[in-house]
């Protein structure tokens, strides 16, 4: 009966060990209308961001690297638009059509604890789906996070993704179908203000 135990215990202690040097927990993914805050959220920006796409400039869908203010981005099917029918915050966000996809070309070194970003239907054109992306080998391969999410409104929603990444990583936004979406104030939060065994509710409430 000893020896059951003892062996238990040993089982019990690698399972807490695997668990622990995961790099990633999964998503709580949370959206909000009209631009409001989300609890879930830490509002600690990395430096540069949140992206708000005003300083790149880019007319063609054609893909191409753009110089913004986080960095270099890869924009796939995709431009920066700026008609009074794309949707944004300032004068310019990123309009994508068909399959295009919105990709950073640079890692972030320091972990994060979120990512948020604001979404809708360009002009009057139909609803549309999306993913976010993460890749943790400077773009090798990519693993998807949190739900498909489908864009139905011509009003800016928030999109927040709840994740957890100790070292580098960088995102992208694929669209999969449907009408032309406009992505705009890409934001991320770093991990220095995660929730502990002592703050269990550190990242929001699960319900």
């Amino acid at each position: 009966m000893k020896l059951n135990i003892n062996i238990i215990a040993i089982i019990c202690f690698c399972i807490f060990t695997f668990s622990c040097n995961k790099n990633q927990i999964a998503p709580f993914v949370s959206e909000e209308n009209n631009l409001q805050n989300n609890v879930s959220a830490i509002d600690k920006s990395i430096t540069n961001f949140p992206e708000t796409f005003e300083v790149g400039s880019k007319t063609s869908y054609t893909a191409a690297n753009v110089t913004l203010t986080s960095g270099s981005w890869n924009l796939s099917d995709a431009l920066i638009g700026t008609t009074s029918t794309d949707r944004k915050t300032g004068i310019k966000s990123v309009r994508i059509q068909n399959a295009g996809i919105l990709s950073m070309n640079f890692d972030i070194a320091t972990g994060v604890s979120a990512v948020s970003f604001n979404y809708g239907k360009y002009s009057t054109e139909a609803n549309s789906t999306f993913e976010l992306w993460s890749s943790t080998n400077s773009g090798s391969t990519w693993q998807k996070v949190g739900l498909t999410t489908t864009a139905s409104s011509t009003t800016l929603t928030k999109i927040t993704y709840a994740v957890y990444y100790t070292g580098n990583v960088r995102f992208q936004i694929r669209k999969l179908s449907g009408g032309k979406l406009n992505i705009d104030d890409f934001d991320v939060q770093d991990n220095s203000t995660l929730s502990t065994r002592d703050d269990n509710m550190g990242i929001g409430n699960p319900s």
